[in-house]
């Protein structure tokens, strides 16, 4: 079942009873309309996803989400329409209990060029 959440809150407790820790994926929203996929670097053979990591201890949606884009792609709040950032939904893994947090980025600011964190390789589709 898909929750809400607030961009502003740590997460609650019970979701580091899993094994995994939580993670946090970005979709990533150019100002022409164009969603980011990156192919990382560790997982070439798996294709193109969205920009995720997990999330460290004490740390709110917003502060892992800010995170993981400075480190896998180098951008960091200059590019981001903070205020537009917006939780979609939050899914628990029926099997191993882990759970995923997903929130639309949108950017103020796209410059391919200051791609140079862990995942460089990246397509845009739609728009």
């Amino acid at each position: 079942m898909h929750q809400p959440f607030r961009l502003d809150e740590q997460l609650p407790p019970h979701v580091w009873r899993s094994q995994m820790r939580p993670t946090i994926t970005g979709l990533i929203i150019t100002p022409a309309g164009k969603i980011l996929l990156v192919l990382p670097r560790e997982a070439e053979r798996n294709g193109w996803i969205f920009p995720q990591g997990g999330f460290q201890r004490e740390e709110s949606p917003l502060l892992a989400i800010t995170r993981v884009l400075r480190e896998k792609l180098s951008y960091g709040l200059d590019c981001i329409d903070a205020n537009a950032l917006q939780p979609l939904f939050e899914k628990a893994c029926s099997h191993s209990g882990k759970h995923h947090y997903v929130v639309a980025v949108p950017l103020c600011a796209w410059r391919p060029s200051r791609l140079s964190g862990k995942n460089r390789n990246f397509c845009l589709v739609g728009g």
